[in-house]
């Protein structure tokens, strides 16, 4: 299980959906790593898909209230999701 790093190193050469898909594996194995929910809502924040990015930033916020860059992360996924429903 390579977790963290291997996802980390998928998604720096733009393999998101292999990067998610390892993350996600070890998130099975550590669920209440913020570090891994909030990469993992990177990565899907990438795809637009901010509803389940925004469900895995707010996790890590829940596991870390004190999780700054994760704050901010949501906060600029929210910002997009609002900006995205605007018709």
């Amino acid at each position: 299980m390579a977790g963290r790093a291997g996802g980390g190193t998928l998604l720096k050469t733009g393999r998101t959906d292999e990067a998610i898909a390892e993350l996600e594996a070890a998130l099975r194995y550590r669920p209440e790593d913020a570090d891994l929910h909030n990469n993992i809502a990177v990565a899907l924040a990438g795809q637009g898909r901010l509803d389940e990015a925004i469900a895995h930033f707010s996790q890590a916020l829940r596991i870390r209230p004190d999780y700054q860059e994760v704050r901010r992360n949501l906060d600029y996924a929210r910002r997009l999701q609002k900006n995205s429903r605007v018709p």
